[in-house]
């Protein structure tokens, strides 16, 4: 026969139930049945596996990052991006990943070292260890006394805001308050004074330096369009070449550079002679200047020859009889037979000429004017002296 517990028995199990299940503790149980994966996301990362049977600690790895610049119009200029207040002596050295994002990609690896003693802080290395799109002096770093902040100069009017990720930190003995980065959309609105200037260094090579990269990474202009370089890129000119010249272009080269014939023959008018046919013409003016062989074939009647009577020197001096010279003179030359005779000077006395002779004695000769000319006579002809 069934027994049935009544409404009193029923009672009295459920606070037995209740008595039992709250003195039960967790304690009681070893481990969950699962183990469960805990991991940690985002800026900070790490992960532990959990079953119950203890406490867990996550090592994690937060990343330090920040951003600056804005995607407005006319943001371009210089943005905080971390500062930090150093005390006593030590050193920070931090190594920053840069980037720079839509519209204007740039990368670089920074390395900044900061020291300090009791007093004062400077910036000993403040270096891109590769570089590439960004300026060499793009980031600055600002000291005032203890603290030293750090900018960064965004050189496009919109877009292209910068990305700082430190990817190591570490110190010796340094006494600071830990390094402060900022995620900055207004830009200063003085431009910071530079207690020091980035630049390149280290054993890195620059990642966009003509002299260590095979080639640049952007290229510009073509073969009959000249090219410029702007923040270390090349640009075209807006002119070309062949086709157009500027029309405030000033060229200061005067000479017209002409072409070179090479022969004797040309009749052009724009062009030079080379040096091998000056030489050769010289040559043909020196040869043609020392012939005696008539080189131009001239006549006797291109000369008038032909007017002159054809006489060998024999027969002229044959001819030269004095019957023949006085007819040619056309009077009688005086004979001098004595030498004493011999007229040794003349001056003129009025219209009279003075002739002294060598033995000291003189004789007068007369002018008279015929037909226009004055004609000097002498005063008797027996002395054989005559004037025309």
């Amino acid at each position: 026969m069934a027994s049935y517990l009544d409404e009193t028995g029923l009672l009295k199990l459920w606070s037995k139930i209740k008595s039992y299940i709250s003195n039960a503790t967790a304690g009681a149980a070893k481990k969950i049945a699962t183990a469960r994966n805990i991991s940690l996301t985002g800026d900070a990362s790490g992960s532990a596996v959990f079953d119950g049977s203890s406490n867990i600690s996550i090592n994690t790895t937060v990343r330090k990052t920040c951003f600056v610049g804005s995607d407005n119009a006319s943001t371009n200029g210089w943005y905080k991006v971390a500062s930090q207040t150093m005390s006593g002596y030590g050193d920070s050295n931090i190594i920053f990943a840069v980037t720079s994002t839509y519209g204007n990609y740039k990368t670089g690896i920074f390395s900044l070292q900061i020291r300090s003693d009791n007093t004062s802080i400077w910036c000993p290395v403040a270096k891109w260890l590769v570089r590439n799109g960004f300026g060499t002096g793009d980031i600055r770093i600002v000291i005032n006394g203890m603290t030293y902040t750090m900018y960064v100069y965004k050189d496009i009017t919109q877009y292209g805001r910068i990305q700082f990720e430190i990817l190591s930190e570490s110190s010796i003995h340094a006494r600071n308050s830990g390094i402060t980065l900022y995620n900055s959309s207004t830009k200063e609105s003085t431009e910071p004074s530079a207690t020091v200037k980035s630049s390149d260094g280290g054993t890195v090579a620059v990642a966009n330096s003509a002299g260590a990269a095979s080639k640049l990474d952007t290229s510009a202009g073509s073969a009959t369009q000249p090219v410029f370089f702007s923040n270390g890129k090349p640009s075209a000119c807006s002119y070309t070449l062949g086709k157009s010249v500027p029309s405030n272009a000033v060229f200061t080269d005067t000479n017209t550079w002409r072409g070179i014939q090479n022969n004797l023959t040309s009749d052009a008018t724009d062009q030079s002679l080379s040096a091998a046919q000056g030489k050769a013409l010289n040559t043909n003016l020196t040869s043609h200047a020392g012939s005696k062989s008539n080189p131009h074939g001239v006549t006797k009647s291109q000369v008038g020859l032909g007017n002159v009577e054809n006489k060998s020197s024999a027969t002229i001096r044959g001819e030269m009889t004095a019957s023949n010279v006085n007819t040619a003179l056309g009077y009688t030359a005086a004979k001098q037979t004595d030498a004493n005779k011999a007229i040794t000077g003349i001056s003129a006395s009025g219209t009279t000429l003075v002739l002294t002779q060598l033995d000291g004695t003189t004789k007068y000769v007369t002018a008279e004017l015929v037909k226009g000319q004055m004609i000097y006579c002498c005063s008797n002809s027996e002395d054989q002296i005559y004037c025309c």
